[in-house]
C-alpha cells in the first residue's frame, strides 16, 4: 500500500511538464511583491492549552487562598466564654448569687449555663 504523498505525486498531471520562463517569472514577481507588502509585525498568540492550564491554576490558587483565609479566621482566638454574676432574691427574701457561663461557637450556637451558689444536695447516695 502506498502512502498519500506517493499517490499525489503519481496523479499530478504536471509532474514532468516544465513551465515557460515567462510564467515562472510572473508567478515569482507576484509572490515577491506580496511578501514585500505584507505586514511585518509579529503577532504572538497564546496556545489554547496554555490558556486553559493557566485559568485552571488561577482557579485552584484562589480556592486554596479562600480556604486558608477561612481556616485562619476560624483559628483566631475568640472570647468563647463570658462569666456574669447576678444578684437575685428568693421567695423568702434571701439574697442569692447566680453565675452564668455563656459559650458561643463560631457557627452561632449559643449555650448558657446558670449556676446557683446556694444549691445543696439533700439526698443520700446509695
Amino acid at each position: 500500500m502506498t502512502d498519500w504523498r506517493t499517490r499525489l505525486r503519481e496523479s499530478d498531471p504536471a509532474r514532468d511538464a516544465e513551465m515557460a520562463a515567462l510564467d515562472v517569472q510572473r508567478i515569482r514577481s507576484v509572490v515577491v511583491s506580496a511578501a514585500n507588502q505584507a505586514d511585518r509585525r509579529v503577532v504572538f498568540v497564546w496556545p489554547r492549552a496554555f490558556v486553559a492550564a493557566a485559568a485552571a491554576l488561577v482557579l485552584v490558587c484562589v480556592t486554596a487562598l479562600t480556604a486558608l483565609h477561612r481556616a485562619a479566621s476560624d483559628m483566631q482566638p475568640r472570647e468563647a466564654a463570658q462569666y456574669q454574676g447576678e444578684q437575685g432574691t428568693t421567695q423568702d427574701g434571701m439574697q442569692i448569687e447566680r453565675t452564668q457561663l455563656q459559650f458561643t461557637t463560631p457557627g452561632g450556637t449559643r449555650i448558657i449555663w446558670v449556676f446557683d451558689t446556694q444549691f445543696d444536695v439533700k439526698g443520700t447516695l446509695p
